[in-house]
């Protein structure tokens, strides 16, 4: 027999998904990246995921739980808690759309320069030798060779294979694009488009994300939206008890994630206009439970004695292993080291640029 499926109208955007007959609302919510608070992670102890159906609300009568937690007046208006609620007909949800707070562009921001800047990534421009019978190096030593950086090499499997299309485009003179001893990136030797870099907090409440000018130091743009994560829970332990409860709960936490951080980054390089492609160095902090999160790794040892995380130091990844190549394809990712399983990557961050240390 064929499984019922219901649709759910979003108000007021009128954007229609549909749900299983007999799934509960919050789920359909945070799979759909609907804003909705749920500060007990959806047990129905909070009465915060609090939702209005325009249309549907009579297929499922209200739970003692929601008898509790609501007024008759608002059960009366139509108002239910999401947590509890089954969809077992066609509903109406009124919802609103998620406000992204301080999205700041470039004319209105104060200038914000780094008080030091010495980055990862940096260009150098190089002039080949052009191959001909005498001189058959291949064109990887030929343009390993080329360069002052001490030992560089070339990781990128798809760089390689562009490689001789590349030189020989420009000419064989051009600028590489260097990640400490990586060449992540060849550039024409008369692009002066510039190169950039983005650092990322990923708060337990609150997303942030600073498009920079990595020549200048200059802080071009700013952007901040509420962690989607606050639908599973309020704190760390709420978000961790979900991911031990729920098969695919640290899969849920984190795709709510990459879906405000692709959307941020698409943002700030409109506003700014910067191409995605020219971001090649992005900075992430936050605390231990959120990189985990982040990174697909279960926070369960975080939440009971001895409180052993995965992992605290620092870590480099491509985007593309972080499933964040949809807005920065080119970006190397540097998660920052945390300390301790309740101290991380964001408090060290903070110490670092204070200067303390």
């Amino acid at each position: 027999m064929k499984e019922a499926v219901h649709k759910v109208i979003f108000l007021p955007s009128q954007r229609t998904v549909t749900a299983k007959r007999g799934e509960i609302l919050l789920d359909v919510l945070r799979r759909e990246s609907q804003p909705i608070s749920a500060v007990c992670g959806g047990r129905g102890n909070c009465g915060k995921c609090k939702v209005l159906l325009d249309e549907g609300s009579e297929a499922f009568p209200p739970t003692l739980t929601e008898a509790r937690l609501l007024t008759r007046d608002e059960i009366a208006a139509g108002y239910r808690l999401s947590c509890q609620f089954k969809v077992m007909t066609d509903v109406r949800v009124k919802t609103e759309d998620p406000e992204v707070d301080s999205a700041v562009s470039k004319p209105s921001l104060p200038k914000i320069m780094i008080r030091e800047i010495s980055p990862q990534v940096r260009l150098e421009e190089f002039s080949l030798s052009k191959p001909d019978i005498h001189d058959q190096v291949s064109d990887y030593s030929r343009l390993i060779s080329a360069l002052v950086t001490e030992r560089p090499r070339i990781d990128r499997l798809n760089l390689l294979r562009n490689l001789p299309r590349i030189i020989r485009e420009m000419d064989y003179r051009g600028r590489a694009v260097m990640y400490g001893s990586e060449v992540i990136d060849i550039l024409p030797f008369s692009d002066e488009s510039g190169i950039f870099g983005v650092a990322i907090d990923i708060g337990t409440t609150t997303i942030a994300v600073y498009l920079a000018d990595l020549k200048s130091g200059e802080i071009l743009a700013v952007r901040s939206a509420p962690n989607p994560q606050s639908s599973y829970g309020q704190d760390v332990i709420s978000r961790i008890d979900y991911t031990m409860k729920r098969d695919k709960g640290v899969d849920e936490l984190r795709a709510a994630v990459l879906t405000t951080l692709n959307k941020l980054i698409d943002d700030l390089c409109r506003e700014s206009e910067v191409s995605k492609e020219r971001i090649y160095d992005t900075s992430i902090v936050g605390n231990t439970t959120m990189i985990h999160i982040l990174l697909g790794i279960s926070p369960e040892r975080i939440a009971s004695s001895p409180f052993i995380p995965a992992f605290t130091g620092g870590k480099v990844f491509e985007s593309r292993e972080l499933d964040l190549e949809e807005s920065i394809p080119s970006s190397k990712i540097y998660i920052m080291p945390g300390i301790s399983a309740y101290v991380g990557s964001d408090i060290t961050a903070g110490i670092l640029s204070s200067g303390f240390v």
